[in-house]
């Protein structure tokens, strides 16, 4: 746990996917393991027994622990170990501060001081949650999510039509910890039953209006519509966190936590369909930008010799903030 990076609260797995049988994961090109003791409290430890290396993953579960099945040195959550040889404990930093909330495991190192990540979420109802792994670098993958060009051809609903590009407004707003970024259009055409869910006429102006954090790396998306004519607000709404999460240099885990500000009576009932019908939606377009990302020929992380666009503003500057904030890097 050297890196800075683990300083950060990283989210780890979702919380439904987590039993008492130990679970490998891999973040950060270290391997942690997880499980929930006999109380259902989750732990998170380095998949590495000190004394021999045996990983933990394979072990038992304690009260508050759990035993190596190599030698049976039993490993707690307060950072000790017992020798059963010996009959004597040991510190070790093996442990992870681990939080429960949004139905997710998160952890950082230990005794670190940053900010755990706050949703807000008045008049927002949960949609869905999702994880993702991305066979590309953390850079990459973020270069996707930070950029609306690629909707008019990647995704099926939620972006600008081809046509329509020249007219998207993007302006870029930075500060020392963020990266803002304001897209304004024409809705993409999309099926009518989808705009009759979501209440929308044929030339809706679609607002995509994010702001990218990097304690840890997550994306909060707002994004809204407005009446054509008059350019009101429509009531619905959908608020999206994004996590960007380093495997390892060539690998991102992403988790997808969808919101909706959207009224659930209406439509002569209709509107019970809105939850399902988003959490498809939200999946198909995280399926397809994944899709995209790792058919890129070449995903060196440099910038140098690509040929950028105004819709690409943020791309170096979020990689600055990486280096600076999230890498902790002068």
């Amino acid at each position: 746990m050297e890196k800075f990076e683990w300083n950060h609260w990283h989210p780890l797995i979702l919380s439904k996917k987590l039993g008492k049988k130990p679970i490998p994961i891999s973040i950060l090109s270290e391997e942690v393991v997880a499980f929930r003791d006999k109380y259902n409290q989750a732990h998170v430890f380095k998949n590495q027994c000190p004394h021999r290396r045996m990983r933990l993953s394979e072990g038992k579960i304690l009260e508050d622990g759990i035993v190596c099945p190599y030698h049976g040195w039993r490993i707690f959550d307060n950072g000790k170990c017992y020798q059963p040889s010996t009959k004597k404990e040991v510190s070790h930093n093996l442990h992870f501060e681990v939080k429960e909330e949004y139905e997710t495991i998160w952890i950082r190192k230990p005794n670190a001081k940053t900010e755990f990540p706050k949703f807000e979420l008045q008049d927002y109802k949960k949609i869905h949650f999702q994880e993702n792994i991305i066979q590309a670098p953390l850079e990459i993958v973020l270069d996707n999510f930070t950029e609306t060009e690629h909707t008019s051809s990647v995704h099926a609903f939620l972006g600008y039509g081809e046509n329509e590009l020249p007219n998207v407004n993007v302006q870029l707003t930075t500060t020392e910890i963020s990266v803002q970024l304001y897209n304004e259009g024409k809705q993409k055409p999309i099926p009518w039953i989808i705009r009759y869910f979501l209440k929308l006429q044929k030339n809706d102006v679609f607002i995509d209006d994010w702001i990218t954090y990097f304690s840890p790396i997550y994306c909060v998306y707002n994004q809204y519509w407005l009446d054509s004519k008059n350019k009101s607000e429509r009531y619905d709404k959908l608020r999206i966190y994004v996590f960007f999460v380093p495997v390892n240099e060539n690998i991102t885990r992403i988790f997808v936590y969808t919101f909706m500000k959207y009224k659930l009576t209406g439509n002569f009932g209709f509107n019970i369909f809105v939850k399902p019908a988003m959490t498809w939606i939200v999946e198909k377009e995280v399926s397809l930008d994944k899709n995209i990302i790792e058919k890129i020929q070449d995903k060196n992380i440099s910038l140098k010799g690509t040929k950028l666009t105004h819709f690409d503003k943020a791309l170096g500057v979020n990689r600055s903030k990486i280096q600076k904030v999230y890498c902790g890097l002068s």
